[in-house]
């Protein structure tokens, strides 16, 4: 599953619980399928290059797959040590489940912070002509706060005040 392709939730993020825990295509099913150490390798590699595709995710990208070569090393062809790299790999995938699922959260909570900034700025502004109410936010635009200090020292170098 490419991640263009993912299914979203109705807040508009990635719906992680599905695209990890899916049986037909999850990535959690998909790792419990391998019956291979190499099949395991191939599809922990995939599922980590598939998550960390952005600009900026190449540091990430190169230490998940320095785990999981520590776990499943290449070449491996142990079959008795493949439940044990199975746990390993799934409890790495869980945790790349749970840090999505928590950046989602906080995309959506900061979505909302930012929306309820805008609207509550809206809601000061003056409807009569646009222009935002000074008694409520003397400090917001900066242009009068210049022109407020330019007239102190004006005033200030005229009277001696």
């Amino acid at each position: 599953m490419a991640t263009g392709q993912f299914p979203l939730t109705s807040d508009g993020t990635i719906d992680w619980n599905f695209v990890f825990e899916d049986p037909a295509d999850g990535f959690v099913p998909d790792i419990q399928n391998s019956d291979t150490p190499d099949v395991l390798r191939r599809k922990a590699i995939h599922i980590a290059q598939t998550l960390h595709t952005r600009d900026g995710d190449e540091l990430r990208l190169k230490k998940l797959l320095s785990w999981i070569d520590s776990i499943v090393p290449e070449n491996a062809d142990d079959t008795k040590k493949l439940p044990k790299m199975k746990e390993s790999i799934l409890k790495l995938v869980r945790e790349l489940k749970i840090e999505r699922i928590n950046r989602a959260e906080r995309f959506v909570e900061e979505r909302n912070n930012t929306s309820r900034a805008a609207t509550s700025e809206r809601r000061q502004t003056d409807k009569t002509n646009g222009t935002l109410n000074a008694t409520k936010k003397p400090l917001k635009n900066s242009f009068y706060v210049l022109a407020v200090v330019a007239i102190a020292i004006l005033a200030y170098i005229a009277y001696g005040i």
